[in-house]
């Protein structure tokens, strides 16, 4: 069977785009990676939606499931973060293909992900914040400047800097930073801001 989809599966008028879903779920499993016959980089995994109170009730649980796949380099470094339990917010488009089984064919229902990011325990934010703060301590106010400038590029990775190493439990091995990271660093600095045009440190 053939899983080879397109990244960008949907049809779109001016102004008007008419596939476009953005879910958030839990994951039943472990996400895996796997390479298309061409050699491109896909990620799949299953998550568990729950059903809003206003829709009709399900047995025996009041999930919707669907697999979730994801091509291209840029979601390889989320694989450690994809594991079971995990919440996620994926944004994407909605498709549907047949698969041949030993008991005939069926429909699957998947969603093509363009964003994948996984959502912390909120209970476990303060935590990370101050680990963040720990971190931006050791800079500057003018080396905290450099490093907001810096954040406004959305793909911005490890900073080419003199002091990037005194930041560098911020980021993974291949230099990404995790998008819940990056929130922190973005209130720690937004807190921190205030006191250095005081003059403070």
């Amino acid at each position: 069977m053939s899983s080879d989809i397109p990244e960008d599966n949907e049809l779109s008028l001016p102004g008007v785009t008419l596939n476009a879903v953005t879910v958030v779920g839990r994951l039943v499993g472990d996400a895996e990676f796997f390479s298309t016959r061409s050699g491109r980089p896909k990620i799949t995994f299953r998550i568990a939606i729950p059903r809003a109170p206003d829709l009709p009730r399900k047995k025996p649980a009041s999930h919707d499931f669907y697999s979730v796949i994801a091509y291209g380099e840029r979601f390889i470094p989320l694989l450690e973060h994809l594991v079971e339990g995990r919440q996620v917010v994926v944004s994407g488009w909605a498709q549907s293909r047949d698969v041949e089984t030993p008991n005939g064919n069926r429909t699957v229902n998947e969603i093509g992900a363009r964003a994948i990011i996984p959502v912390l325990d909120p209970a476990f934010l303060p935590s990370l914040d101050r680990l963040v703060a720990g971190v931006l301590e050791a800079l500057s106010p003018e080396e905290r400047q450099e490093l907001r400038a810096a954040m406004e590029n959305p793909e911005w990775q490890r900073p080419e800097a003199p002091w990037a190493e005194r930041v560098e439990v911020l980021f993974g091995p291949n230099g990404s930073i995790h998008p819940e990271v990056r929130l922190a660093v973005e209130r720690v600095l937004a807190r921190m801001q205030p006191q250095e045009e005081s003059g403070g440190n």
